[in-house]
């Protein structure tokens, strides 16, 4: 799953970890900049996501199937000033 994720954009991939799947391979991150037009105004966005992908509980116990996660926010925030790392802490803490 994770390398055929990468396999998507030529861009930097965001990788994060946590103490449950601290794995490299399990997680994943792609940011997407996007701009629409309405009413004659031009808005710019970009998607942050997250996908994280578990063969295990944190308990250890193997899945039959694996679990995949993806988690998106969309944000107005300038990517120069926020980079993809901290827009998904600042959503988390939001949550």
């Amino acid at each position: 799953m994770i390398p055929s994720a990468k396999r998507l954009t030529d861009l930097p991939v965001l990788v994060r970890l946590d103490s449950g799947h601290d794995a490299l391979h399990t997680r994943i991150g792609l940011s997407v900049e996007e701009t629409q037009q309405r009413d004659g105004k031009t808005y710019r966005f970009r998607r942050v996501m997250q996908i994280t992908e578990r063969r295990s509980t944190a308990s250890g116990q193997m899945l039959l199937l694996t679990d995949i996660d993806i988690e998106g926010w969309w944000t107005s925030l300038d990517s120069m000033q926020y980079n993809d790392v901290q827009i998904i802490a600042l959503y988390r803490d939001h949550c």
